[in-house]
């Protein structure tokens, strides 16, 4: 019998506009990023452009004014098969695709923390927490990105973690703020000891600790959006 809990975000697809510019960038610019990876093995000079990050900028901006949003819903199935993300219609609930982390193993499970741009931001396995790694996956183009680990380590004893990811324009760059406190949350005392904050840069695939003034749990997980640069 198929056990299945689905928790959902909200992950956008964007689909295209009027593009400006050079006749072939302008066609490669309005395709789906499925059939821009295909394309990549048309010749050398496809491949070289749409790996450039300007044209993936392009690709984004000139595709952003009509968008299509989607739930992404993780599913825990029985312990002989390996979990999954599932898309559905926001408007109809409609399953629209099944989304296999390639690096998911039978009893091993992973946690969504975010998604922008396509780009899903996730925990694996989510236990140990030893041996759990933070990973940025895009389920077009199939890349995979292992975020390397914050020298502040995670301790045995009980703790809360939340999670903000994003896209910073400004930047060009993906950032992830992680908040690490050091005991269970508690919806009415305040913390006993001042938690961990840090951001890690994708440009620079490193950890930055922040010196800030915490006196309040934040109770959820995961922050609920990203907008200006900033997570909610």
């Amino acid at each position: 019998m198929e056990n299945k809990e689905s928790s959902f975000l909200l992950l956008t697809m964007i689909f295209p506009a009027d593009p400006p510019g050079d006749e072939m960038t302008n066609i490669l610019s309005r395709l789906p990023i499925e059939d821009l990876m295909k394309f990549r093995s048309v010749c050398k000079s496809w491949s070289n452009l749409i790996r450039d990050p300007c044209f993936i900028n392009m690709h984004m901006n000139q595709r952003s004014l009509y968008k299509e949003s989607y739930l992404i819903g993780k599913d825990s199935l029985d312990v002989t098969e390996n979990e999954c993300c599932t898309l559905y219609s926001d408007e109809t609930f409609a399953e629209h695709k099944k989304l296999e982390f390639p690096l998911c193993e039978p009893t091993k499970s992973f946690e969504v923390f975010g998604c922008c741009n396509g780009v899903l931001f996730l925990l694996y396995p989510t236990t140990p927490r030893s041996s759990s790694k933070l990973y940025f996956w895009n389920p077009a183009t199939k890349m995979i990105k292992n975020l390397c680990r914050s020298p502040v380590q995670l301790p045995d004893v009980s703790n809360h973690l939340v999670f903000g990811f994003g896209y910073v324009p400004q930047l060009d760059e993906y950032k992830v703020v992680r908040i690490l406190y050091h005991e269970e949350r508690n919806l009415t005392d305040p913390p006993t000891l001042p938690p961990v904050v840090e951001i890690y840069s994708l440009k620079t695939n490193s950890w930055t600790k922040i010196e800030i003034e915490l006196s309040y749990f934040i109770t959820s997980h995961m922050a609920k959006t990203f907008l200006d640069g900033s997570a909610y």
